[in-house]
């Protein structure tokens, strides 16, 4: 489409030069003007300036400047019929692209929703795209989505350009039907709204969120928020972590942290109609069946660190966490869930 406007721009501008050309011959031919006057009273002309004369024109000048006005006047109004055209095609692609994108938001299941896609967006988007996970991006600035279309592949995830904070535009982003939200709006106060609406809308969706200062955690703690993230409060405690366990949070960041790798923490939720709910961890085979052996489960804001095999009964909601290759995690999460 922009191919075509731009020749057409062409074209028009082709044809105003050749009518700057014919006029500026036409009054040196006619009136014997110098070729500045003469190209000076083509422009006036075709402008419909409305100046006078420079010289005195004959008849024959006079009839030409009435053809050569109407000439002008065509070729102008044919330059904006073509602006107003392609505002109108422009418009018509925009609103067709995003109604063909709200039909295939209708259909998808079980998808992730990230609010936000600047800074901390961006790395949750990598993520999702690194563990094949489907996800819709809101973003209020569209300057945010040009750039992830540079980075990263997105083929079969979708960009929804609008305010998180609306319920509208959860609900064109499949809100009811997702998995997860992420809010990394760099605002508690959006953060805090986005999740509200998200639990009235879906209830049983989990919600991560981003949280800069630490005095708000406790309220989305209050609204039922799973994951709280507070960056100065995770920086900090990371390093001093690093110093206490230095090598080993060095590899588990390393492996987290590289695209390249294939081995990392992972964790599985045991969705409500699992077959595993009211099995033992010993019962589920989960080693057998997949290969990984699960070295905690969190339940709510409780986590069993080594959990007992006979012992630990699973339970709807739990997250195993596990650690090995992640296409095996991803045949767990298809074992445990179906």
């Amino acid at each position: 489409m922009q191919t075509a406007f731009f020749r057409r721009i062409f074209f028009f501008v082709f044809v105003l030069f050749l009518l700057l050309l014919v006029g500026t011959v036409g009054y040196m031919s006619l009136e014997g003007w110098h070729w500045f006057d003469a190209l000076y009273m083509s422009v006036i002309v075709v402008t419909t300036l409305g100046f006078q004369e420079i010289h005195p024109l004959s008849a024959g000048g006079r009839f030409f400047t009435i053809l050569y006005s109407l000439g002008g006047i065509i070729v102008f109004v044919g330059i904006l019929s073509l602006l107003g055209v392609q505002i109108i095609e422009s418009y018509l692609s925009i609103d067709n692209r995003r109604k063909r994108m709200l039909r295939e938001l209708f259909m998808i299941r079980q998808h992730y929703i990230v609010c936000g896609c600047g800074k901390v967006g961006k790395h949750v988007i990598e993520t999702l795209l690194r563990n094949k996970k489907r996800f819709v991006g809101i973003d209020i600035d569209p300057k945010n989505f040009e750039r992830l279309k540079q980075e990263y592949t997105l083929e079969n995830n979708w960009l929804l350009e609008g305010d998180a904070t609306d319920e509208d535009v959860l609900l064109q982003a499949g809100i009811d039907r997702a998995t997860a939200i992420f809010c990394c709006v760099r605002d508690d106060i959006k953060n805090l709204f986005i999740a509200m609406s998200a639990k009235q809308l879906n209830p049983h969706i989990k919600i991560a969120t981003y949280v800069i200062d630490e005095k708000n955690i406790r309220k989305f703690q209050q609204i039922g928020v799973d994951e709280i993230i507070s960056g100065d409060f995770l920086i900090g405690r990371h390093l001093a972590s690093t110093m206490l366990n230095e090598h080993f949070l060095s590899f588990v960041g390393e492996l987290e942290s590289s695209p390249e790798e294939s081995v990392f923490v992972g964790e599985v939720v045991i969705e409500p109609d699992s077959f595993l709910i009211g099995k033992s961890l010993r019962d589920a085979d989960i080693y057998q069946n997949v290969g990984l052996l699960v070295f905690a489960i969190r339940r709510g804001s409780t986590t069993f660190y080594n959990p007992h095999p006979g012992n630990t009964i699973l339970e709807s909601g739990d997250k195993l966490v596990v650690f090995g290759e992640r296409e095996k995690i991803q045949a767990l999460d298809k074992y445990v869930n179906g």
